[in-house]
């Protein structure tokens, strides 16, 4: 399950992973991330919550990228902070 410690690092994800999303949508957002955001307090000790499985955490902690992700089309992407990750309280630079 997605884990985002403030606001800043939810509209990270969402500029970086659902803005780039066919799914998407510019006036009502990402169903997926308003999931996480509604749910997660409650949910995030619920080992058989599906929100762990639509946005899931590699080993590190990280977020991973939605399952629900579709590119959209090169001519509609919109660019992030490429390279730069959220984890706990500090800016880190991807590790691959």
């Amino acid at each position: 399950m997605a884990y985002f410690p403030n606001g800043t690092a939810g509209m990270d994800y969402e500029e970086r992973f659902c803005q780039n999303c066919a799914h998407y949508h510019e006036e009502f957002s990402c169903p997926c991330l308003d999931a996480h955001t509604m749910w997660n307090y409650e949910e995030c000790n619920n080992k058989n919550s599906i929100l762990h499985k639509m946005i899931p955490m590699d080993k590190k902690g990280y977020n991973k990228q939605c399952i629900f992700y579709h590119e959209k089309p090169s001519n509609e992407h919109v660019p992030h902070n490429n390279g730069i990750k959220y984890k706990g309280a500090a800016w880190t630079s991807q590790q691959n």
